[in-house]
């Protein structure tokens, strides 16, 4: 079994992780950028351009991998215009620069993107993606996924289908063993666009 472990970017909790063999990689993200992620701003540290590469470095020597977190839910349109396109380059750009490990991402347009042009990343498939059936392992897996996180709430204990993803899909599978939300909860897709939005740069 491998861990990757939620990061809260506090030094003591690195060095009680790099003592759990389990333990190959943290993840985390800025309080803000240009994609949102999985947990809403207010909720979080301030956490800089300079955090994550002092982190990623830190990790790094205590033989730990680094994923950044560029999960939202969804792009709200700027990767249809070529602004929006510079902007998510130049900040992949930065993350290639701090020599993060591998990006969780929720987009397809962002997995093909980072596969194309960003060869050195791993990329990971968010559990935002609600991957639940064999068919949409197939297809994340065809774009070039590394990992895929299966959906947490609703397929996390259904055996039956993990068993038939693992044989399906031959790249890494990951489970979150302790998912806080309700099974099947109607509010999955709303929450998710909410916590996107309210963890991306300029939105109030």
């Amino acid at each position: 079994m491998k861990l990757s472990v939620a990061y809260n970017f506090d030094k003591p909790l690195l060095s009680g992780l790099s003592q759990i063999p389990e333990v190959y990689e943290i993840y985390g993200k800025m309080t803000k950028d240009i994609i949102g992620g999985g947990r809403s701003s207010y909720t979080l540290r301030h956490i800089t351009k300079d955090t994550i590469r002092r982190t990623v470095q830190e990790a790094h020597l205590k033989n730990i991998e680094f994923n950044y977190l560029l999960n939202g839910a969804f792009l709200n349109g700027m990767e249809q215009t070529r602004s929006g396109q510079k902007k998510i380059r130049s900040f992949l750009n930065f993350l290639d620069k701090s020599e993060v490990d591998s990006i969780t991402v929720a987009s397809p347009y962002l997995l093909r993107l980072i596969k194309k042009q960003y060869p050195g990343f791993k990329v990971r498939i968010s559990v935002f993606s609600l991957v639940n059936t064999v068919e949409k392992a197939k297809r994340w897996r065809d774009m070039g996924a590394d990992t895929i996180c299966i959906s947490g709430i609703s397929l996390n204990r259904n055996f039956k289908m993990l068993s038939n993803i693992r044989k399906a899909v031959g790249c890494d599978l990951q489970l979150i063993p302790n998912a806080s939300c309700l099974p099947d909860c109607v509010y999955e897709l709303a929450h998710m666009n909410m916590l996107a939005l309210s963890s991306r740069i300029k939105d109030k």
